[in-house]
């Protein structure tokens, strides 16, 4: 590596002069600088312009926190904050303190303890954590308030679906992760690539006595819960990530591929659920007819989902894509699903798509395509803060099914599985934007 070691004095340069640089952006642009407050804005505009300056201020400040701590201190620290901070964060969600006090308002200990159920002194105690990490805040004595972190959980419902699903669903299985690694990774070439070997599988979160893998957990909704409690509720922490991309889905879809090119074609929608994409497409797409295929139980959402006018464009067909593909397409389309699944069913999803893709038909995938996080001299090219989200997905993958996220070399690498006449002609990516557009077809 090239780069040379931060000091305490170039970091401290570095945060003066990004943040000189954000308050003059936001200055000329007559936008609001977020404070703690709870009617502050709840994030900076996520534009080219300052995206640059604001992870360079967000890395320098992180290395600063290192390089001051020490080595001592972080590690021996960092367990114990970071475990106590997202059990903290669990509690006021599972517990909704969110609504326990009103936006724009105030509430004392005993009104808070009234409303979630729990004893004033444990209340205490929890709130006295949360403040530390601007997680409400005590405005007066006995009372207390809504800070922008809290108010923004609070006003968008979904967000508490992302919470809930990081903390009360993927952290217990974490624990497990070494155990998956010592009994089915360790002593081998490549990890194991089956969900029920994962961390998330064996650590049985229903306490069923047997591995369970993520999707059908989903399914097995808890006692007392509505019919799709749980996949409803994985639905809407997907979309509530979602919303934090610079630019949404549906537009990474539309614009990442050349679908007006197809002139009257079809589209299949494979994994499509309750025909989201689909819809959404085919309102922007006149000429294409679209087949969303998933299994039937989803049918009946998706019916209840289709407006009456695209009735005639826009169909279901019960599919397991694990089965041979029984529909002549010119796309294939995928959305985030071969993510879900380790390479070697991946590849038996592909597979399955052979023989029309060696006839001309183009798979089409919507997935995260990682970057490389360094140059050929070693030196960093992502930003730190970016990397750590990178990492932070493909661990979560690793823990939830034994998959991975897949940086473009691993796409060749999969497809290479299925026939090595398959070939990425494109890839369309967005900047600030997780997912990507891979435009897939076979090379005769």
């Amino acid at each position: 590596m090239t780069e040379t070691q931060p000091t305490l004095k170039s970091l401290a340069a570095t945060i003066a002069q990004s943040a000189e640089a954000i308050t003059v952006y936001l200055n000329a642009n007559n936008i609001p600088a977020p404070s703690f407050a709870e009617d502050s804005p709840f994030d900076y505009p996520k534009t080219p312009e300052i995206l640059g300056t604001l992870f360079q201020l967000i890395d320098a400040l992180s290395d600063l926190q290192h390089l001051i701590l020490g080595a001592s201190d972080g590690i021996n620290f960092s367990p114990i904050f970071e475990s106590h901070d997202s059990e903290i964060l669990d509690v006021l969600n599972q517990f909704d303190f969110w609504n326990a006090v009103p936006l724009g308002g105030s509430a004392s200990y005993s009104e808070i303890a009234r409303k979630t159920t729990l004893p004033e002194p444990l209340v205490r105690r929890v709130l006295r954590h949360a403040f530390l990490s601007k997680l409400f805040a005590e405005a007066s004595p006995g009372q207390v308030v809504h800070t922008a972190k809290t108010a923004y959980v609070a006003k968008t419902p979904r967000t508490r679906s992302w919470i809930a699903l990081n903390l009360e669903q993927i952290r217990p299985a974490t624990v497990y992760l070494a155990k998956s690694l010592r009994e089915y990774s360790a002593g081998k070439n490549s990890h194991s690539q089956e969900p029920l070997e994962s961390a998330f599988a064996i650590a049985d979160l229903d306490r069923t006595g047997r591995p369970v893998d993520f999707w059908t957990f989903l399914k097995n909704d808890p006692d007392g819960k509505p019919k799709g409690y749980r996949a409803n509720r994985f639905a809407e922490a997907m979309q509530a990530i979602s919303a934090s991309s610079s630019i949404k889905p549906d537009e990474i879809v539309k614009l990442g591929f050349d679908w007006n090119s197809l002139g009257e074609a079809t589209v299949v929608d494979l994994g499509g659920s309750r025909g989201h994409d689909a819809i959404a497409q085919a309102k922007h797409f006149p000429k294409l007819k679209y087949i969303v295929q998933d299994l039937p139980e989803v049918e009946e959402a998706f019916n209840s989902n289709l407006p009456k006018e695209l009735a005639h464009r826009v169909s279901f067909q019960p599919h397991d894509f694990f089965q041979p593909q029984n529909i002549q397409a010119d796309v294939y389309f995928m959305k985030v699903v071969l993510h879900d699944w380790p390479d070697k069913y991946a590849a038996q999803i592909v597979n399955n798509l052979l023989p029309y893709l060696k006839k001309g038909s183009r798979l089409v995938l919507c997935e995260g395509v990682q970057p490389e996080s360094y140059d050929v001299h070693g030196n960093a090219i992502i930003p730190l803060f970016v990397r750590r989200l990178l990492s932070s997905m493909d661990l979560q993958m690793l823990v939830g099914a034994n998959c991975l996220e897949r940086r473009l070399t691993d796409w060749k690498d999969l497809l290479a599985q299925v026939d090595k006449k398959l070939e990425i002609r494109n890839v369309a990516s967005f900047p600030g934007a997780v997912l990507s557009i891979i435009n897939i077809g076979y090379n005769t």
